[in-house]
């Protein structure tokens, strides 16, 4: 059984199964979208070198009827369709389907169309949703925490002489990319701090800031392309990045992630959090 909650930003949403009032009907566009090959060719050279394959947007072809015998309140549903999928709005698309749920953002790419009359307590309705990212996600991120001090002993003591208690730092951590493609990766650093830096040993990137966090501060890296950011205590924070750092992704597979810090880095906390990306569901 498939079915969709759609939720538009300005707080209207319908869902839209194999139940009345919104009865699915036709949902296509949920796999892979079309792909654009990128390749050079070399004089005299057979065939050509591919460079790499883009995902193009994606477009999501939903029909669903209006099923109400009341014809009063058939027009009132039809008016919460047009106040949910409104072109003017962002729309977040959550899917259930046998194998799990997932969810995209999107638009209409045109009004939705009414070709049916309202009669017999029937309203057909039909759109298209354009989705400019077209990796479908899990509904939340997951949250990794990279470095949190820990207790080095365990209850019932037993004391000996010249016994001496401390901490143990977790700086590095195997982070598991379930989904299709590498993702970004959104980093919080709290303060205090010399220089943090995290890396990836996997793909040998890393991201470091050159500044001092004090304690109460808090920094917060966003990698994703297009939505770049680094934030202190919700300031822009970028002119603080070294150059030679990376906005890396987390690849698909195990990603083995260190923190380390010129100072303070025994009392930091650090949280990784990434959201699994799927090419298709």
């Amino acid at each position: 059984m498939r079915s969709l909650k759609i939720t538009s930003e300005n707080g209207s949403s319908i869902s839209i199964g194999q139940t009345n009032p919104y009865m699915l009907q036709v949902l296509e566009g949920t796999g892979i979208p079309d792909s654009t090959k990128e390749s050079v060719k070399s004089p005299n050279q057979d065939g050509s070198t591919h460079i790499q394959t883009l995902l193009e947007d994606r477009e999501i072809e939903l029909e669903f009827g209006i099923l109400e015998s009341d014809f009063p309140t058939l027009f009132n549903l039809k008016e919460v369709v047009c106040r949910t999928l409104n072109p003017k709005y962002a729309l977040t698309i959550v899917y259930d389907y046998p194998g799990g749920s997932k969810k995209i953002i999107g638009r209409l790419s045109g009004p939705v169309e009414f070709p049916e009359g309202d009669m017999l307590g029937y309203q057909k309705a039909i759109c298209t949703i354009e989705c400019a990212d077209p990796y479908w996600t899990d509904l939340e991120l997951t949250g990794e925490k990279l470095a949190v001090s820990a207790p080095y002993f365990r209850f019932p003591l037993r004391f000996i002489p010249n016994t001496m208690f401390s901490v143990i730092q977790n700086k590095t951590i195997v982070i598991e990319n379930m989904g299709h493609v590498s993702t970004p990766v959104w980093i919080k650093f709290f303060g205090p701090a010399l220089n943090p830096v995290v890396t990836n040993l996997t793909t040998g990137e890393f991201m470091k800031i050159n500044k001092e966090l004090l304690p109460g501060e808090v920094l917060e890296i966003n990698t994703a392309l297009g939505n770049k950011s680094v934030m202190i205590n919700g300031v822009n924070a970028f002119g603080f990045i070294d150059l030679d750092s990376d906005f890396f992704y987390l690849v698909p597979g195990e990603n083995t992630l260190t923190y380390d810090a010129e100072s303070g880095s025994e009392s930091a906390e650090v949280i990784i959090n990434y959201n699994n990306r799927y090419v298709g569901v």
